[in-house]
């Protein structure tokens, strides 16, 4: 009995256990490093100036409309074109009420602008991710999540939206901000922040009907409340700012979309299996949306669902960019700390295949660069790091299958089961 009791500790030998710190510090400082390394290379070898960026548009749109003038005209067109020296022609694509949340900072030049507006989008995007892990009712340590934080802050469609000054970047970190709140019932501050990254209709606007039904489902009256407040003042304030600004901002959208718009999965499946494959699998993420339109707020569903959401915006959307893959954040995350799937279905096929287009998603930047290296080719090193179109795709999918189904509904029968049968 004494013998059996007996525990005998196992001890790992310190160099093991130093050979292990010493990897992980050399992955941390790569995933730092190359990506800054690789940018640097870009900029010297297509002496892109940091001016060449896409938030100087929208600054000199901000100023030409504070000082009475249209954001949207052909000769404001003309003068974004000429300074911020882009190939291609570069207007203000965005709605009048980015001008109210930038007008704050447009007052400053633009040097003091793209200094004040890099050392407040950082640690607001660090805060946005870390409180987006919190409401996602994962049971890991805060040291791990940190290092979650760390490692999405270095992947490349960060470190690329922090390079090109992307406006996208602010909506995400205000939406992932705002859906941590709405689950501490804090609803009217969620509602206001989210109306505020409204200046990204094409991230936000799916993200806000799917809410707007679960609040209704919920009676969160005060969040839809004061999102619908908040909408109706920055509208009101931009036309006062700017006058008829809506159409002419929808024509600058299709320009836009006609120039870069296309759905992810196209240069994969080409054109028309590409619109049924998204009608598809947008009908089926609707459905299982609908589905969840009861969870309560702090629930592992309503976490899912928005991930899912989050997902489907991206792989349904005309204008995708790189940038925009810090909405697949929460769905990352579920997919790396999620246990695999039982079995050898389906579900585990789609399971591994997410997870490694994530990791693609940190390969193929070093891979770029010893592809240049070798062989000197710009055009492998380009793409590279800039083609992951079936990422979203599979986040989806990954989620769809894994997704339960919300316990709101479910809860309820049982109570009144047991109601009745007491």
């Amino acid at each position: 009995m004494m013998a059996a009791s007996l525990q005998i500790p196992i001890s790992v030998p310190r160099s093991t256990f130093l050979g292990r710190n010493l990897v992980r510090a050399f992955l941390l400082v790569a995933a730092l490093a190359l990506p800054i390394w690789h940018l640097h290379d870009m900029d010297r070898d297509f002496q892109l100036p940091l001016i060449h960026n896409d938030m100087i548009g929208r600054w000199l749109g901000t100023r030409a409309a504070l000082h009475g003038q249209d954001p949207y005209s052909p000769q404001m067109t003309d003068q974004i074109q000429a300074i911020a020296d882009h190939d291609t022609s570069e207007a203000f694509a965005y709605p009048a009420s980015l001008v109210i949340v930038l007008a704050p900072l447009a007052i400053f030049s633009w040097k003091t602008f793209s200094v004040v507006y890099l050392l407040l989008i950082i640690p607001l995007l660090a805060i946005a991710l870390w409180l987006c892990i919190r409401f996602l009712h994962l049971r890991i340590t805060p040291g791990y999540a940190a290092l979650i934080v760390f490692v999405a802050l270095c992947s490349w469609p960060s470190f690329w939206g922090l390079r090109m000054w992307q406006p996208t970047l602010l909506a995400i970190a205000l939406i992932f901000i705002a859906l941590y709140l709405l689950t501490r019932d804090h609803d009217m501050a969620a509602g206001i922040l989210l109306a505020l990254a409204t200046f990204k209709p094409q991230i936000v606007l799916p993200l806000v009907l799917w809410l707007a039904v679960w609040a209704c489902m919920r009676r969160r009256w005060s969040f839809l409340a004061s999102l619908a407040v908040t909408v109706t003042l920055l509208l009101a304030g931009a036309e006062r700012i700017v006058p008829g600004w809506f159409p002419h901002w929808i024509a600058a959208l299709h320009t836009y979309q006609a120039k870069f718009g296309e759905l992810p999965l196209e240069p994969v499946l080409g054109h028309w299996l590409t619109l049924v494959v998204t009608a598809a699998l947008g009908g089926w993420a609707a459905w299982r949306l609908w589905q969840n339109r009861n969870c309560p707020a702090d629930s592992p569903q309503f976490a899912r669902s928005i991930a899912l959401v989050l997902a489907a915006t991206l792989f349904t959307s005309y204008v995708w960019n790189v940038y925009n893959q810090m909405l697949l954040f929460p769905g990352c995350v579920l997919l790396v700390c999620t246990k695999r799937p039982g079995g050898n279905g389906l579900p585990v096929v789609i399971y591994r295949i997410a997870q490694a287009l994530l990791v693609w998603t940190f390969v193929s930047v070093p891979l770029g660069i010893v592809t240049e290296a070798i062989w000197h080719s710009r055009i492998v090193c380009d793409c590279l790091p800039f083609r992951n179109p079936l990422l979203p795709f599979l986040i989806a999918l990954f989620l769809l299958m894994d997704t339960p189904r919300s316990e709101g509904r479910s809860s309820a029968t049982s109570a009144r089961m047991a109601a009745q049968i007491t």
